[in-house]
């Protein structure tokens, strides 16, 4: 989920394109952000070594942070809302790079993969009854594919 979170700000986009322009990478893809949201999630998981909690937080919020600086051509305003300086890798590619198309494929497949693998999914976040129903379709999906292969 921490890899997730920083694309909150991209909600500004439903105040028109200006805000999107101004608090997309601000807002939550910074340093603040990230600790309070370490914080909270060292709250909610008071039976981890907090340490731990905080390690993996870090991780998965600095993984997005660095693909998103070396791999769109929008400036990171890590340092707000203490400091408006924007941060742009001179040669970030864009948006619709093949190799950003290529890490979509991959997550969205790695997401299908520890979904049927483990069980459950960040829906469950949501709702448990949705999870279930979703790694349902994923299990039955995986069947429907299996019993195929065996058929040719």
């Amino acid at each position: 989920m921490a890899a997730f979170l920083p694309d909150l700000d991209a909600i500004s986009f439903f105040w028109g394109e200006d805000a999107y322009v101004k608090y997309h990478h601000a807002i939550s893809h910074g340093l603040v952000f990230s600790l309070i949201c370490s914080a909270w999630a060292i709250y909610s998981c008071r039976n981890t070594p907090w340490y731990k909690v905080l390690l993996w937080t870090q991780l998965g919020f600095y993984t997005h942070y660095f693909g998103d600086y070396f791999f769109t051509q929008f400036p990171l305003y890590y340092f707000w809302p203490l400091s408006e300086q924007g941060f742009l890798y001179p040669d970030a590619v864009a948006l619709w790079h093949t190799i950003n198309k290529v890490f979509q494929w991959i997550s969205v497949a790695a997401l299908i993969f520890f979904a049927v693998k483990n069980k459950r999914t960040p829906i469950e976040i949501i709702s448990e009854k949705w999870d279930k129903k979703v790694i349902a379709s994923f299990s039955s999906l995986r069947r429907a594919l299996s019993s195929r292969e065996s058929n040719k």
